[in-house]
C-alpha cells in the first residue's frame, strides 16, 4: 500500500476516534470549502538518511494542520500521540479558527 494512503487511513482513524466523524483533506485546492473541525495535510519533501554513501532510509515529510473551532480540542494531542515522528509547530488563529501545525515523517 502507498505510504500516503496509509497515513490517510491513520488520520481518518484519529478523526473518527476523537470527533466521531471524518473531515480530512489532502492538498485541497482553494475552491474546496472545508468543513470544520478537520485535518488538512500535504506532502512537502523527502528526508533521506545516508550510510556508507548510500541511501539508507527515505521518508516523506508531510505538513499536517489540525483546524478546530475549540481551543481546548483533544484532536491536536491525539495526532501528536498517534505518530512517532511527529513534531508540533507554532499554534495560530485565523478567521476565528485554531490551527495546530505538525510535521510528520511517514
Amino acid at each position: 500500500m502507498d505510504r500516503r494512503l496509509k497515513l490517510d487511513e491513520e488520520l481518518r482513524e484519529v478523526l473518527q476516534n476523537v470527533l466521531g466523524y471524518v473531515n480530512l483533506y489532502f492538498q485541497p485546492p482553494a475552491s474546496v470549502k472545508m468543513k470544520y473541525d478537520c485535518i488538512r495535510y500535504s506532502e512537502e519533501t523527502m528526508n533521506v538518511t545516508s550510510a556508507d554513501s548510500m541511501k539508507y532510509l527515505v521518508r516523506k515529510r508531510y505538513e499536517v494542520i489540525v483546524i478546530t473551532r475549540d481551543p481546548d480540542s483533544a484532536l491536536p494531542k491525539a495526532v501528536l500521540d498517534r505518530f512517532e515522528y511527529c513534531s508540533p509547530g507554532r499554534k495560530y488563529t485565523a478567521d476565528n479558527l485554531y490551527h495546530y501545525p505538525f510535521t510528520i515523517y511517514y
